[in-house]
């Protein structure tokens, strides 16, 4: 299980590495394209330099942000655990399409666990006396979708909308003894956020975040597995 904790922040290294590449993009230096007033917004471009080349990711940087996630769960899912969770991450890597939109990949981790103290349990035909070890453990990998609102602020808030897959490890101890599963099922998050620059620049700050996650799942009398989260990190422009 500790190799797959990993997945979601590996698969966004790599897609990172990836797009960086993929980013770069060279525009000729003659008419007619770019446009007549290229040099206005390039004044480091002499008039004579025909063969200067602009490279366009300087204007679109990848936006990566890593966070510490705090969550609790709801509903079905809150009767098995109902602890809040202090053990969570969560990481986004996405690239501005303009000014408001970016889209990208996520993912991360949350361990919801919880012991209930020794009771004893009627079942048919015996009972038992256990000490009683309830745990969910979440991995999402999902596509997010971010709008930001343009304000005159320094302050940027948004909301977004993640789209995935989630790992699901269920597991149950009576004592020493495990009942278990492991599915993926599908992962549904909206979220809404705001980015805090620490300079004028704008090139890293602090992120805050809070959402609800929803995986449809049917294991004993757990319906589904949803939660409400918060997240608290740092973002940052990678150019």
């Amino acid at each position: 299980m500790n190799t797959i904790k990993y997945i979601g922040l590996s698969f966004m290294l790599v897609a990172g590495i990836s797009l960086t590449s993929s980013a770069q993009v060279f525009y000729p230096p003659y008419p007619p394209y770019p446009p007549r007033d290229y040099h206005a917004y390039h004044p480091y471009h002499g008039d004579d330099d025909q063969y200067a080349y602009r490279n366009a990711s300087n204007s679109h940087p990848l936006l990566f942000s890593l966070n510490y996630n705090i969550a609790g769960t709801l509903g079905s899912a809150h009767d098995f655990v109902s602890k809040v969770s202090p053990r969570g991450w969560y990481a986004s890597l996405l690239y501005p399409i303009n000014t408001n939109w970016a889209v990208g990949l996520s993912g991360g981790y949350q361990d919801f666990y919880e012991k209930i103290p020794r009771q004893i349990y009627h079942q048919p035909g015996s009972d038992i006396s256990a000490v009683q070890t309830h745990v969910i453990e979440s991995i999402p990998i999902m596509a997010t979708g971010q709008y930001s609102f343009s304000t005159d602020k320094f302050i940027r808030p948004y909301v977004s909308l993640s789209v995935g897959i989630n790992n699901i490890d269920y597991q149950q101890w009576w004592g020493e003894y495990k009942e278990s599963d492991n599915r993926w099922k599908f992962a549904v998050s909206p979220a809404v956020g705001l980015q805090i620059p620490f300079t004028k620049s704008q090139t890293v700050g602090l992120h805050l975040e809070a959402g609800y996650a929803y995986s449809p799942y049917n294991r004993n009398d757990i319906q589904n597995i949803s939660n409400w989260f918060g997240r608290i990190g740092l973002f940052a422009s990678l150019r």
